[in-house]
């Protein structure tokens, strides 16, 4: 009895290994022309888990990258490109795994190795946005942030984050709520829906806002907003 037991959990097992093994080197792959940034002359592969990226001129500011999961690293240098272009160090890690969720605290060992870099900054996409989001609610000591709301993470997903800030009317803070989307150049709508109505009601009472007299007339709307009622659409432009 003892046997099939321990010969079942360790077929378990095997399965199970197997399986992450297969699922995590599925991955996306950078395209070609990515790779060829590494050729750049400021470009340097310093070790296999990090590439860094430096502008003509010298700079005491530093954007450390975390990639998302199952993504190769170098998929992100034409971005990081652009950063440096306009004068930011870059700093661009790879992930145990290509998953952010295994070194979260990477940027430790980044911020340790340039002490020539006085502000530090840390972002990146799905997981790694994530990871480094919660890195930095625990480590305000050592990354510039703006901070116009809270960090709430849970696991990898982020709940909420910072974001810019409406202070038109209050209805919503751009913190990458699936209600809110991109519809042009600096513009974008969010739409409000009996389903999000209370919540929204309260954002927009709740809020301080430059134009008190925009709130009042979004509120009355809300407030004459029925069940069986069209969604409201509210489109707003961010200042140049």
């Amino acid at each position: 009895m003892k046997k099939k037991i321990l010969m079942t959990l360790s077929i378990i097992l095997i399965l199970c290994v197997g399986g992450f093994g297969i699922y995590i080197n599925d991955y996306y792959h950078a395209q070609n022309d990515a790779l060829e940034i590494l050729n750049h002359k400021n470009v340097e592969k310093v070790n296999s888990n990090l590439i860094t990226l430096t502008p003509e001129k010298k700079s005491d500011v530093g954007i450390i990258f975390y990639p998302g999961a199952k993504v190769e690293n170098t998929a992100y240098l034409p971005l990081l490109k652009h950063l440096t272009s306009n004068g930011y160090n870059c700093y661009l890690l790879k992930m145990p795994f290509n998953m952010a969720i295994f070194n979260k605290n990477a940027a430790n060992k980044i911020i340790e190795q340039y002490p020539n870099i006085k502000h530090w900054y840390i972002c990146g996409h799905s997981m790694g946005g994530a990871m480094a989001s919660s890195y930095v609610s625990k480590n305000k000591d050592k990354i510039d942030s703006w901070e116009q709301v809270p960090f709430e993470v849970r696991y990898w997903m982020i709940r909420d984050a910072p974001g810019v800030t409406n202070d038109i009317d209050g209805t919503q803070s751009f913190r990458g709520n699936n209600n809110m989307k991109d519809v042009g150049e600096n513009c974008f709508c969010f739409v409000i829906t009996p389903d999000n109505l209370d919540q929204v009601r309260r954002n927009v009472a709740e809020a301080k806002v430059k134009f008190p007299e925009k709130q009042a007339q979004l509120l009355k709307l809300l407030d004459e907003m029925g069940e069986d009622d069209n969604p409201i659409i509210a489109f707003y432009k961010l200042k140049d």
